[in-house]
């Protein structure tokens, strides 16, 4: 699939168009990877994000404050009639997993669990981020390196997600090719 940059551009995220801009202006060929991630925010390791956090410095009285604040977290849920005539609520659960959602603190500790992949990637490709949306562009001078590359990427990142307990959804993460009105008349098919 090759998608003209003007259109997708105009309908995208502001670091997104920022990445693309920039690579758009050198003469290579480019690509992304749209990563579609199954219910991220549910699975965060709490030992893994504990760790990361130790890794960046919070230690001691803050690293126990984080501990206490995502562990031993506990829902339940509550189902309301369409009536509202009757509720009823589903056991008290212990959460093993995940950060708090509807919190301030929630995206923030996700961006910190992800931080070392996005560091990682960005030796080869761009990252791009925005909540529990991660994309990645991808560059190289001819359509065979930039598949290589795609590929080469897209099992780094698929064996980053499964390392630390995340779940890449093959079936909804897409592969583009991006160009030019002037590139699109010479691009082969790529991604079939």
């Amino acid at each position: 699939m090759c998608i003209q940059t003007k259109s997708w551009l105009q309908s995208n995220s502001a670091s997104g168009k920022k990445v693309i801009q920039k690579k758009l202006n050198l003469p290579q060929q480019r690509g992304g990877i749209f990563c579609d991630l199954s219910k991220v925010f549910d699975f965060v390791n709490h030992e893994i994000l504990l760790a990361k956090l130790c890794h960046y410095g919070i230690r001691g009285v803050s690293l126990n404050w984080f501990k206490t604040y995502i562990t031993n977290r506990k829902q339940k849920v509550k189902i309301t009639t369409q009536n509202l005539k009757h509720e009823s609520f589903c056991r008290w659960v212990t959460m093993k997993n995940g950060v708090p959602q509807g919190s301030i603190l929630g995206p923030l500790l996700f961006v910190i669990y992800v931080n070392d992949l996005l560091s990682s990637i960005n030796k080869f490709a761009s990252p791009v981020i925005y909540a529990d949306d991660k994309s990645v562009l991808v560059s190289a001078n001819n359509l065979k390196d930039l598949q290589t590359k795609i590929d080469s990427t897209l099992h780094y990142i698929s064996d980053w997600f499964s390392f630390n307990g995340l779940t890449l959804n093959m079936e909804k993460t897409n592969m583009v090719k991006f160009c030019t009105n002037h590139s699109l008349n010479k691009s082969a098919t790529m991604f079939q």
